[in-house]
């Protein structure tokens, strides 16, 4: 990734996963959903405090991503997680 700061990369990387969750979803894929949204909820834990850097509500992203994980409809539905932002750090 584009970044050195080990946090940020996770947290990016963890979107990413959060994406191809939802690739797999449209595929009709609940393997694919459920490997990837617990390698996203895995690598969002590890990048939280990078959170508020990139402008990424993590903790509700982590909390969004735990619901969907225990709902066993989350790969029937197509409603999306929603990425809160809030205001980045001032540097």
């Amino acid at each position: 990734m584009g970044t050195r700061d080990l946090a940020e990369r996770e947290l990016i990387q963890g979107v990413i996963k959060l994406a191809a969750a939802f690739v797999h979803g449209a595929r009709s894929n609940p393997a694919g959903i459920e490997k990837n949204l617990r390698g996203a909820r895995d690598r969002v834990a590890n990048g939280l405090e990078a959170g508020q850097r990139l402008g990424i509500d993590a903790e509700a992203l982590l909390l969004a991503i735990d619901e969907w994980r225990t709902d066993p409809e989350f790969h029937h539905t197509e409603a999306a997680i929603e990425i809160r932002r809030r205001a980045p750090e001032e540097p």
